[in-house]
């Protein structure tokens, strides 16, 4: 308004344009400056072996802020705004309000142009008011432009909306960007969302989240399991880098007495806006992943106290970032032994310790009293000096089947030894002390004949079922 109160009022300003451009480009020079931010990362490539393999180098750099000829784009606009400002809304404003344009005529600056005076003068005389000193000479100024409209109502509520229009819109802008970067910017989401796994809200999590993610880890009792287990402490946020629609938030945290750091990637969603107006980041990759591996013989796991089924290799399970435990699941026969807890972080995948299965005490008698049985029952029905389906014979006995009256007798329990395969088979091994005695008929005479043996086995024992089932392998 100072500027165009220093012109006639029928002059157009716009030779003033330059003039504009220079002051704010001293004013947007250092800014553009000192809000440059650069970054530059260098690195080497090889491919292949020893023969026939390449390799390179690598080098980027990436920068936010003004660039020169951004610093003078926003300098011409702003004088450009600014010289449409003096030439059409100078006389609007100083219309609703004269008083106000005598106080701006006191402030230091260039001189005023006798017609803006005569003009002011004018409208102080014809509003009853008394004429400025400083003025009082300009009353006898004739006047070139038409007098201000001080008594139009219409001409006030005009002012009164320009005015609005420029404070609304200038502050209201500003107060989007503040609002949009300190409120909704991409370090108030990730507080948010380490804040909801630290007390616990898992709906609040999976909301944070970009993309719907569902699983049975991901409950409101399990992230309570794994809360107080090793509740996430101490969350702060040391280092924030953001481009357009994405940004990359490095965040430590501590979780049972240890302190980790991880970077929190996210993505603006511009379609779900927070009140239409301001952007919402979501997390990318927020969860965790934990790897199992485990023997075959155990098919599930228990995972923060939640049963998950195992596939064959190893298995990658989705959980809530945190302090997450493993345990595998027994049977009454096998024991799984093994698992632990790992501290994994979003975006992370950590890896468990391998689930191992072993027989149980249960498991082991019913292996070894099932051969034990089964022995018993196979001296006892046996009537040959080689029966099937059992693993004995006498030592000394090369003359074929011409045996009568043969009556075989366990000397003493075998001891046993038990062993669970990878495989889930379990097999049972050891050696049988025995006596037979038998009725020689080979040469048709009848000898009364007895002998000893000891008679290694190796039996493989079913525990699946309700009953065990063995079965001797042949040729021990």
């Amino acid at each position: 308004m100072r500027q165009g109160l220093g012109h006639d009022p029928r002059e157009r300003l716009l030779g003033a344009l330059w003039r504009f451009a220079v002051a704010m480009a001293v004013v947007w020079m250092p800014l553009g400056l000192v809000s440059t931010v650069g970054a530059a990362v260098e690195g080497d490539v090889s491919t292949g072996g020893a023969i026939g393999g390449a390799s390179g180098s690598a080098h980027g750099t990436v920068s936010v802020g003004l660039s020169l000829v951004g610093v003078w784009f926003i300098s011409l606009l702003w004088g450009a705004l600014l010289v449409v400002g003096a030439q059409f809304l100078t006389r609007p404003l100083v219309s609703v309000f004269p008083g106000a344009a005598v106080r701006v005529l006191r402030l230091p600056g260039g001189p005023v142009h006798p017609q803006w005076a005569a003009l002011l003068a004018d409208a102080a005389h014809r509003k009853g008011r008394p004429v400025p000193a400083r003025l009082e000479g300009a009353l006898s100024e004739p006047l070139a432009c038409p007098p201000l409209a001080t008594g139009s109502k219409r001409a006030r509520l005009t002012g009164i909306g320009l005015i609005a229009a420029v404070v609304l819109g200038g502050g209201g802008t500003a107060a989007w960007a503040v609002v949009d970067s300190q409120v909704y910017g991409p370090e108030g989401a990730v507080e948010d969302y380490f804040e909801a796994l630290a007390e616990g809200r898992a709906e609040d999590v999976l909301e944070l989240l970009d993309g719907t993610d569902s699983g049975p880890l991901l409950t409101q009792a399990v992230l309570d399991r794994q809360r107080k287990a090793a509740p996430m402490t101490g969350v702060r946020i040391s280092e924030l880098e953001e481009s357009e629609d994405t940004a990359a938030v490095t965040v430590t945290y501590t979780v049972d007495g240890d302190e980790y750091e991880t970077v929190v990637h996210l993505v603006a969603d511009k379609e779900d806006r927070h009140h239409g107006l301001w952007r919402r980041w979501r997390v990318l990759g927020g969860l965790g992943q934990v790897e199992l591996t485990a023997s075959s013989v155990l098919g599930k796991a228990q995972v923060n106290g939640v049963t998950v089924p195992l596939d064959e290799g190893p298995t990658e399970v989705t959980v809530f970032p945190g302090s997450v435990t493993v345990d595998g699941v027994s049977t009454a026969h096998v024991a799984a032994n093994g698992g632990g807890t790992v501290v994994v972080g979003p975006g992370e995948t950590e890896v468990v310790d391998e689930l191992r299965a072993g027989l149980t005490g249960k498991g082991e008698r019913a292996a070894r009293q099932a051969v034990l049985t089964e022995l018993k029952e196979c001296v006892e029905r046996s009537t040959t000096l080689e029966p099937d389906d059992c693993p004995i014979s006498p030592d000394g006995y090369f003359w074929g089947d011409d045996a009568e009256d043969v009556k075989w007798t366990q000397k003493s329990e075998p001891s046993l030894q038990t062993e669970l395969a990878e495989d889930g088979t379990v097999t049972v091994s050891g050696e049988l002390d025995l006596e037979v005695a038998w009725t020689d008929v080979s040469f048709d005479v009848e000898e009364k004949m007895e002998d000893t043996c000891t008679s290694s086995f190796s039996a493989t024992v079913d525990l699946s079922g309700t009953t065990p089932s063995v079965s001797f392998d042949e040729y021990y």
